[in-house]
């Protein structure tokens, strides 16, 4: 009965969220569905940039807020507040979370999953028809260089009560950049501006972390 009176009061709140559209509802930021089952607990680690690449902003911080987003507005995720994971992660110095030794996420024990990432490119490199993998979705305008990123992914899988690799792998995305863009001024379009989700970098951005987290998404409800 108290299940039933749950779901319902969320599906309240699902009509009432319904009309912002360009931001997560309320109510997922709950750990619940509908049915009022748990949705997978995720902890997202702060992302890593090892990539060396010159970015007039914080890209570390553009993701992680990104992915978050992203995640919550899925639906399917929980992701645990980032004031939580910080809490966790105050409790130890540094962790390796692509080290061969996963005693670090013992920390994360009450939580199902834990997700890694490491972006070690992201760099403008020439466009070579058929030697880009992903291939470059047909365009309507020419180009020269595509802005090719790599993110280093892990998921661990804490649900046994030792951590165990679910996936392990080099993400890639590639983003064609419009010879009229080449030149575009990212100081004075940067991350936090309003013309920078409209920029190449944006775009390209937005696409790598959207299919990251269907990525995600996949393997952890493929389990």
């Amino acid at each position: 009965m108290m299940r039933l009176i749950f779901a319902c009061f969320l599906s309240l709140l699902t009509f009432g969220c319904t009309t912002n559209i360009s931001a997560p509802r309320y109510v997922e930021h709950i750990p619940y569905h509908v049915d009022g089952s748990e949705k997978p607990k995720i902890i997202f680690l702060p992302v890593v940039d090892s990539s060396e690449s010159f970015v007039p902003w914080d890209i570390k911080a553009e993701f992680n807020n990104a992915l978050r987003y992203q995640a919550i507005s899925c639906g399917d995720l929980y992701a645990v507040p980032e004031k939580e994971v910080l809490a966790y992660l105050q409790t130890e110095g540094c962790i390796e979370a692509f080290d061969e030794d996963l005693s670090f996420a013992n920390r994360f024990c009450g939580n199902d999953y834990v997700v890694a990432l490491e972006l070690i490119e992201h760099a403008l490199i020439p466009f070579e028809r058929g030697k880009i993998y992903p291939p470059i979705p047909p365009q309507t305008y020419s180009w020269r260089s595509v802005l090719q990123m790599k993110m280093r992914l892990r998921i661990l899988d804490l649900r046994s009560g030792t951590p165990r690799i679910l996936l392990q792998e080099i993400f890639t995305s590639n983003y064609a950049i419009p010879l009229s863009a080449e030149c575009m001024d990212y100081n004075a379009n940067c991350w936090g501006s309003k013309a920078f989700p409209s920029t190449p970098w944006g775009l390209a951005h937005k696409r790598l972390v959207c299919d990251l987290m269907f990525r995600i998404e996949t393997a952890i409800q493929g389990m």
